[in-house]
């Protein structure tokens, strides 16, 4: 949603331009003169395609126009939902949390294939993982580490009962058992997963993980992946929190350690922003929450070891599909170094 690209790239799925009209007419009954742009390629991920375009028509003899974008599910089916993340896109437009406005959806793929969501398309940047926010600029880039992080707070502090939100992902476990409850079900996940290439020090990891799986202070609406490359800023001011696909309730120091997690630190600083005692203590100062470092290591350790599975599968699906090589895979060897690091 940030940097776009004007033409399509080989390799890289396109999307029906004229059914994408026919869907904006429906949504749109009264409108005339509907005028759809060039679609071209915005930043693409790994799960998810994003498509911009401008819309304009006229309702009433009034001229409207909008800069969009679609976001759609990619090719390989992903464990996400888009009727969910629409949902909470919309609740979230009454708090204080900047985000997109979102305007339609398809979980049914009839469309444009597979499920998508059209939302409000922002300026700005968003910027790259394990990079330096603003290298050439430290007092834009603490400003922006402050709101980056009052922002985490502010979400953390949302009371998502009141705000509707029980159909998010819900624990199905008291916050006092909910360390425990996400390792057996990372266990669960790898119990029935085809991953080559078994190593000890992941072994080792998951076993540290069972026995010093911490208590929940609470549970709170938490974003899942909340670092630089999901923030659209400018100037040292945040635009928009994007990509909220794998949001739920969980217990917000998972939230924190994504921030804190070593193999996403830039130039000695987390997620590329800030001093790690820094985040800690603003993050601790602003929620009032006790945050010890073993609650943190622990889901440091959980998360590199998730991240480590995902590559693992990635890299497992290409290979089935007929790819020699992936980028993904010097990640790997990093990442179970950095996990041996934090085990000690």
């Amino acid at each position: 949603m940030g940097a776009e690209r004007n033409s399509f790239e080989a390799g890289i799925e396109t999307l029906d331009r004229d059914r994408l009209l026919g869907f904006i007419r429906e949504q749109l009954p009264d409108a005339a003169d509907i005028t759809l742009s060039e679609v071209g390629l915005g930043a693409h991920g790994v799960s998810r395609d994003h498509f911009v375009f401008d819309l304009s028509w006229s309702i009433g003899g009034s001229m409207q126009e909008w800069p969009l974008v679609l976001i759609r599910d990619g090719a390989r089916p992903g464990q996400t939902d888009r009727a969910r993340e629409f949902h909470l896109l919309q609740t979230l437009e009454q708090t204080a949390i900047p985000t997109p406005k979102v305007f339609w959806h398809d979980t049914s793929g009839q469309w444009l294939e597979r499920p998508f969501i059209v939302m409000q398309r922002i300026g700005g940047a968003a910027t790259p993982p394990m990079q330096v926010v603003y290298p050439e600029d430290p007092r834009l880039r603490r400003k922006m580490a402050e709101q980056f992080m009052d922002i985490l707070i502010e979400l953390h502090r949302l009371d998502w009962r009141k705000l509707g939100l029980d159909f998010l992902r819900v624990p199905q476990c008291e916050p006092k058992e909910f360390g425990a409850y996400r390792v057996h079900r990372f266990e669960a996940q790898l119990a029935t997963a085809e991953i080559e290439e078994p190593h000890p020090t992941l072994d080792r990891a998951l076993a540290w993980c069972r026995t010093h799986a911490p208590p929940a202070p609470r549970f709170s609406i938490c974003h899942g992946d909340y670092k630089p490359d999901n923030v659209l800023h400018e100037g040292g001011r945040i635009l928009a929190v994007v990509d909220w696909e794998r949001a739920g309730i969980s217990d917000p120091i998972a939230d924190l350690a994504y921030v804190c997690v070593p193999h996403l630190r830039a130039g000695g600083l987390a997620v590329g922003l800030a001093e790690l005692d820094r985040v800690v203590e603003r993050y601790r100062g602003g929620t009032g929450f006790q945050v010890d470092e073993s609650h943190l290591l622990f889901w440091e350790i959980l998360l590199m070891l998730q991240t480590v599975f995902y590559f693992q599968s990635l890299i497992a699906d290409g290979r089935r599909r007929g790819k020699k090589a992936s980028p993904l895979e010097p990640l790997v060897p990093r990442l179970i170094g950095l996990i041996e690091e934090s085990l000690g």
